[in-house]
């Protein structure tokens, strides 16, 4: 057997069909085998497989092994004379394997290879080739000074900047998302160091090849794409620890002496700023955004005050100062938190939205007004003044901030997006399903037939004239190689996405740091909108400290006094939910994940033992989710909330 191919997957469904799909035409005419080693997904990746692809060797784990256990578990049972280390969310060519087995076969020194990669966006992903760690290639990647001078040898190390990209290169690191390999080499090696878990194992196993007198190449043809599949995003916290932990790793098993505490002490500095930058980033717009809002709000309601007075009352300071500052506090706290829940600050939002949540603030500051002392009340005027004021700074600022990206503003804010389809009419039939489905406002610009080749100029001068956002590749009417070509030469003037029929899917990413984007034909539940999950949780907490507040009389109503205590705490400490679906029925009906619950949604209906209405009631709550739905069926349950 020439070649083994090696896929580990994690709760990557729809990339990991493409990935596969692709490998076996790019294997046609070379005798294979796939192995996928599933590290206990529950997004229905080995039903999928199995029923696609019978022919793949599944490898089920109970546990997530990592990836070096995980790819050696398949190592071992691996028969081909080479193997190919390849990420599930990846998309390879036609030609792919051929030439890179061809050019081991002709390179006698090439213990292992790497091929150019692209993100979803056509953009060159700059870990196609890299340099092993040492403590000035840390500080030039840390610091961003390669940045400056990328083609410089003594500033980018990291990424061996000096060595071009269009070129075949001897090189020390190997990424990763796809490594061919020589199975002699790797038998002699060992496999890869399970002391990684996640990251860093590619540079160790790239090390050992270099030590055992073999070269590391880089092709710059063929390329493939990677995207972004995983559940850890290149910027977040949980990757800066686990790759910097990795990197330590390294350090410790193969560097000495003053280069091994020079090394250390960046890499742990890393950790510490990156860290840090890492949580400003992703933490501005739920922390500091809300913070400044505020300020702004109450600075605004304050300013408005004495203008009212003045006008109304011809006297500035006809409201105590003392205590407007206290209303301006809670007023502007109100609008805050209101416009919290209604998650102003997770996505763009829509006009109707501020509308609504500005009015909703008003109701709340309205009612906040009517309880406050005789001595404590200014003016309903200025609150409605104060209302029109923060609903004017909701909107611009959501406006400006609907500038930086504006693909996704246009999504958020349900503006349309004009589509390119380069297939036929079932794929563009197929598109229109699909997009109506998730309610996405779209046009059709146009619609080009497989059949009339279209140059990369014809091309550009549809996506220039006709305002493109996007362009679709039909996976079937096109070749990979084809498709690859296309979003090489094209670039990342537009997004793209390959339609996948098998997993009734769009897929795409559009930069190399943020998860590939799914559009498929499941329904789009509320319970995987972070508001709507927000306010579960929020329900959670409140129905708690209301039952702890009832607590003498609920008492009365259980059986099992303690354990009723217990659920309370265990929900208002986050481990429970009160209301939910049992964890085999997620998986079943490809369900939206939820922590373990007390009252189950079809506990009603479950003695009947009817699959399909037990289906429609679980997706019904999922779908169209409110807190009224948990209230009245913890209110319909009240006796049964000491429920193990």
């Amino acid at each position: 057997m020439k070649l083994s191919i090696i896929i580990v997957n994690y709760n990557v469904k729809y990339f990991i069909e493409q990935a596969i799909r692709t490998s076996i035409n790019a294997a046609k005419n070379i005798s294979h085998e796939i192995f996928v080693v599933d590290n206990h997904s529950v997004d229905g990746s080995q039903s999928m497989i199995k029923e696609l692809f019978p022919g793949v060797k599944l490898i089920e784990s109970k546990q997530n092994l990592g990836f070096a256990k995980a790819n050696n578990l398949a190592i071992r049972q691996a028969k081909g004379e080479f193997i190919l280390l390849l990420n599930p969310d990846t998309v390879v060519g036609e030609n792919t394997f051929e030439e890179c087995i061809h050019f081991m076969e002709q390179h006698a020194d090439c213990g292992a290879l790497t091929v150019k990669m692209l993100d979803g966006s056509g953009k060159l992903l700059l870990e196609s080739k890299r340099g092993f760690p040492t403590p000035w290639a840390a500080f030039c990647k840390f610091s961003g000074l390669y940045k400056l001078v990328p083609s410089s040898e003594f500033f980018n190390q990291y990424y061996l900047g000096h060595l071009a990209y269009d070129e075949v290169q001897k090189i020390d690191v190997l990424p990763g998302a796809y490594i061919m390999v020589r199975k002699a080499l790797v038998d002699k090696i060992g496999g890869l160091d399970e002391a990684y878990f996640m990251y860093g194992e590619d540079i160790d196993f790239s090390y050992q090849i270099k030590k055992a007198g073999y070269e590391n190449y880089y092709l710059p043809e063929p390329h493939i794409i990677h995207y972004k599949g995983e559940s850890t995003s290149k910027s977040s916290l949980n990757y800066v620890k686990s790759f910097y932990n990795a990197m330590i790793i390294f350090t410790n098993k193969y560097y000495g002496g003053i280069k091994r505490i020079g090394l250390l002490f960046l890499l742990k500095m890393a950790i510490v700023v990156q860290g840090v930058l890492s949580f400003l980033k992703h933490n501005f717009l739920s922390i500091f955004r809300p913070i400044i809002d505020g300020i702004i709000l109450f600075f605004g309601i304050k300013w408005i005050a004495p203008l009212w007075s003045n006008y109304y009352y011809n006297q500035v300071d006809y409201f105590p100062v003392s205590i407007f500052k206290q209303n301006a506090i809670l007023y502007s706290s109100l609008w805050i938190i209101v416009a919290f829940l209604y998650g102003y600050y997770d996505r763009i939002s829509k006009w109707k939205d501020i509308l609504m949540m500005t009015f909703v603030g008003l109701i709340l500051n309205l009612i906040i007004y009517s309880i406050l002392p005789e001595d404590y009340r200014t003016s309903r005027v200025v609150i409605f003044l104060s209302a029109i004021f923060a609903f004017l700074y909701f909107g611009i600022c959501n406006w400006f901030q609907s500038k930086i990206n504006l693909r996704k503003s246009k999504i958020s804010l349900g503006q349309t997006l004009h589509y390119l389809i380069i297939g036929d009419e079932s794929d563009e039939q197929f598109v229109r399903s699909i997009l109506d489905t998730n309610k996405v406002a779209y046009e059709i610009s146009k619609r080009v037939d497989p059949n009339d080749r279209f140059s990369e100029v014809e091309i550009r001068e549809l996506v220039k004239v006709l305002s493109i956002d996007e362009i679709i590749f039909s996976s079937e009417k096109f070749q990979t190689l084809e498709v690859l070509d296309y979003i090489s030469k094209l670039g990342s003037i537009v997004s793209y996405k390959i339609i996948s029929k098998n997993t009734q899917s769009l897929i795409s990413s559009d930069s190399k740091n943020t998860k590939g984007e799914l559009i498929h034909f499941n329904i789009p539940y509320r319970l995987t909108d972070i508001v709507y999950k927000r306010q579960k949780r929020i329900f959670d907490i409140a129905f708690s400290l209301l039952v702890f507040l009832c607590l003498p009389i609920l008492l009365w109503l259980q059986k099992d006094k303690l354990q009723f205590v217990k659920n309370c705490w265990n929900v208002l400490n986050g481990n429970f939910s009160w209301v939910g679906y049992q964890v085999d029925k997620q998986e079943k009906y490809n369900l939206p994940k939820m922590k373990n619950n007390l009252i189950q949604v079809d506990s009603d209906h479950s003695k009947y033992q009817n699959e399909i209405l037990e289906k429609y009631i679980l997706s019904n709550y999922a779908q169209n989710y409110t807190i009224w739905s948990d209230f009245n069926l913890c209110l319909q349950n009240i006796t049964q909330l000491d429920s193990k």
